[in-house]
């Protein structure tokens, strides 16, 4: 990646659960926050799945998967952790995700929106959550996004743009 100077910049991470923003773009997300940039993590599930521990309950698991990531995420420098509170492995792209996703960015109208690479598809939330960001097509539809292994593309400043 071409050196990015990240000073004073916004950057939303949009993943499907916690953990994927730091596995994916962890590096580069710390990179960013001592550059100077508020980094925000938004986040489709909660991760209330995925326990091979018999006793616990998908709230339990909530709570825990939710302050691990808001822990790992204070580490790397990001300032604001954002959960969406769908259920894990019951993502549906549908209008109602679609209407959260674009009110949120929206509100934090970020310089740089990092997500996940449209070639990983191994667990369909992934693949939710990265044709809301860049379209069916793998490519930027209503902003430019930088998927990891990220290059480099900067939200469009105007309305209409991208």
């Amino acid at each position: 990646m071409d050196a990015i100077d990240f000073k004073s910049k916004t950057i939303l991470v949009v993943g499907a659960h916690p953990d994927d923003n730091d596995f994916g773009a962890g590096a580069t997300v710390a990179k960013a926050a001592k550059q100077g940039a508020e980094v925000i993590y938004l986040l489709a599930t909660t991760g209330q799945r995925g326990s091979s521990d018999e006793s616990m309950t998908p709230e339990k698991l909530s709570r825990i998967r939710k302050k691990e990531q808001e822990e790992a995420a204070s580490v790397l420098g990001v300032r604001q952790v954002h959960f969406l509170d769908y259920v894990d492995g019951e993502l549906v792209p549908d209008i109602r995700l679609k209407e959260h996703v674009v009110k949120f960015i929206r509100r934090t109208r970020p310089d740089i929106v990092f997500t996940m690479d449209p070639s990983f598809f191994s667990f369909k939330d992934f693949g939710f959550v990265i044709i809301l960001i860049t379209g069916p097509s793998g490519r930027p539809r209503w902003m430019h996004a930088i998927r990891w292994p990220a290059t480099f593309c900067p939200f469009p400043s105007t309305p209409g743009q991208g």
